[in-house]
């Protein structure tokens, strides 16, 4: 399987920068990252992947609940509290020399997290946080996010989880930019909620096909099988404006619709110094 997908971009590179590619990697190095905000259709991707037959490291039960999240690992929520608190401290350690120390046992120890979650599965939910620490150990890690209007996040939001604004805002704005980040480092694909309950949406199947390796025919029969189609209703009278800034993130996922992004020339010049 080649690493850089099918997708019909090619590699792009920097001016004055020789082309670098790894033709060819060990599939069992790769591990696709879920990511989302939550309440956004993680649960729904993770279902379609698991029924093509990515493995999840559990079993797929071949159903989804609007309702409810599932696929995920125990221990995710403390990973992910590890890795934040791990960034969080290597922030502060630039401006207080004395904090060093600490900051490297809590990335060690968010390190040693990430380790065992990637041995248990190729396909996993996770914070885009992880990306970094998944190279580090020396795995080829690519960003699968997924999101929905912003309007109908918090509203989910604040119907099962109480969530209150600034803290809807600032959380999607943090899972968001680092999964951009993360995409346009590593590789990987951005697909919205929308586009998998919509039997019309067909691009998004193409672009997690190159990304994943698997056969988009498989995908699309998933798709049908667990998807629960939405009527479209009278979706205008319902959306409103949250935040600018969720504007602003909101372009930027959708500026990578139904496209797969390859992996950068930053990334494979580094992934091959490390061989």
């Amino acid at each position: 399987m080649s690493f850089l997908g099918k997708s019909s971009g090619g590699l792009a590179t920097a001016p004055q920068e020789k082309p670098v590619a790894l033709p060819v990697v060990d599939p069992t190095r790769r591990r696709f990252l879920i990511v989302s905000d939550g309440r956004a259709g993680s649960t729904l991707i993770t279902a379609i992947l698991g029924a093509a037959g990515l493995d999840l490291g559990m079993p797929s039960v071949g159903d989804w609940n609007p309702l409810g999240g599932a696929y995920e690992h125990p221990g995710l929520a403390e990973l992910n509290r590890a890795l934040e608190t791990a960034e969080h401290l290597s922030a502060l350690d630039e401006r207080f020399p004395g904090l060093q120390a600490i900051s490297r046992f809590y990335r060690s120890r968010a390190k040693r997290r990430v380790r065992k979650l990637m041995s248990l599965g190729q396909c996993v939910k996770c914070s885009p946080l992880a990306a970094g620490y998944v190279f580090k150990i020396g795995l080829m890690p690519q960003i699968i996010t997924v999101y929905r209007d912003f309007g109908d996040l918090a509203r989910s939001k604040m119907l099962l989880e109480r969530m209150p604004w600034p803290a809807i805002a600032d959380r999607a704005i943090h899972t968001y930019r680092n999964a951009l980040i993360g995409i346009h480092t590593f590789g990987g694909c951005a697909i919205s909620y929308d586009e998998m309950i919509d039997p019309q949406q067909t691009a998004w199947l193409q672009a997690l096909a190159d990304c994943t390796g698997l056969d988009y025919q498989s995908l699309a029969e998933s798709r049908a099988k667990i998807a629960r189609p939405k009527p479209k209703g009278n979706r205008e009278a319902q959306l409103f404006h949250l935040d600018e800034r969720l504007d602003s993130v909101e372009r930027d996922l959708r500026a990578l619709h139904g496209r797969y992004t390859p992996p950068s020339w930053q990334y494979l010049r580094a992934a091959a110094a490390a061989k």
